[in-house]
């Protein structure tokens, strides 16, 4: 009788398949990603994936490794690393934002991303983390606007005694397949300004504010000074930001008026070609019948922007 058996040697030994084991434990999940990839890549594939893997990717490794984060996966245009601390995650995330700014400082087609931080449980195997701490850390980074750092209240909650960082509270919001809402933080390494109807919004300070404050966003005007020839005084980009008028008659809310006066001057102080007098030259002209076409001569401005 032949023997037909085959030697265990040349046999293939076929292992049966198993899920890989999963634990829970807790940590910090940073998820960035770059603004635009998408467009960028349609426009030029090659300089594209050469510039990210040039200007993201080579500081990111570099950060994730001097905070000790473990690289997860990366998603073309995104990074998910995991951490076992809050505050590295958060200093992570803050260096690799902070060390785009200054290797891209003469360039004006920058690229720019996006990052969120959460602290939570998650579901781990040896290949990638799961669950709804890591889906919160993927709406931060969506909501965050370019070049910031966004955390959840869990990693605030971890991190704000830390005398390097820096917090401004950015609401509570509804997000997609959350089902409850997500409240939100901005860190940054240095104090962040927040206008003023920013701030009376998030505190929601009553209807009479609110009216208010629809007023003024309903109320401003510009006026190009010209003289009686109808000339230009000046053909400049400088302007002035009057006290705002109170009309509501409480004084109590004189406060209200001033501080958005002084946003104003601010915010649009930042404008790169605007130049824009200071708080203390307009608050001369407070409570005076004023006329912008004076106070153009007067002050050699080219615009005079006036609200209640």
């Amino acid at each position: 009788m032949p023997d037909n058996t085959t030697p265990i040697s040349d046999r293939t030994v076929v292992e049966p398949t198993t899920a890989a084991p999963t634990t829970r434990r807790l940590a910090a999940i940073l998820l960035a990603d770059v603004v635009g990839y998408s467009g960028m890549m349609s426009r030029d594939e090659d300089g594209t994936h050469a510039r990210v893997a040039r200007e993201v990717r080579e500081l990111t490794d570099l950060n994730i490794k001097k905070y000790g984060g473990r690289f997860v996966r990366s998603m073309g245009d995104g990074t998910l690393v995991e951490f076992g601390s809050a505050l590295d995650a958060v200093r992570c995330g803050l260096d690799i934002q902070r060390g785009l700014t200054e290797r891209q400082a003469d360039g004006s087609d920058r690229v720019r991303l996006r990052i969120g931080i959460n602290t939570g449980d998650v579901l781990a195997d040896d290949r990638d983390i799961y669950g709804n701490s890591v889906n919160i850390a993927a709406r931060l980074q969506t909501l965050s606007t370019p070049g910031t750092v966004y955390v959840s209240h869990s990693t605030y909650d971890q991190t704000r005694s830390h005398p390097d960082l820096f917090f401004v509270d950015r609401g509570q919001h509804r997000v997609k397949n959350i089902s409850y809402m997500i409240h939100v933080f901005e860190v940054a390494y240095e104090p962040i300004q927040t206008p003023i109807l920013a701030r009376l919004l998030r505190r929601r300070v009553g209807l009479a504010a609110m009216v208010i404050v629809a007023a003024v966003l309903a109320a401003p005007v510009t006026t190009m000074v010209v003289d009686r020839n109808h000339e230009v005084v000046a053909r400049t980009n400088k302007i002035i930001v009057l006290p705002f008028r109170n009309v509501g008659g409480d004084s109590a809310d004189d406060y209200l008026a001033d501080a958005i006066t002084d946003d104003l001057t601010t915010e649009l102080s930042r404008l790169r070609h605007a130049w824009v007098m200071a708080s203390a030259t307009a608050f001369t002209y407070k409570a005076k019948r004023t006329d912008p076409r004076q106070i153009g001569r007067d002050l050699n401005v080219r615009y005079v922007l006036e609200g209640t």
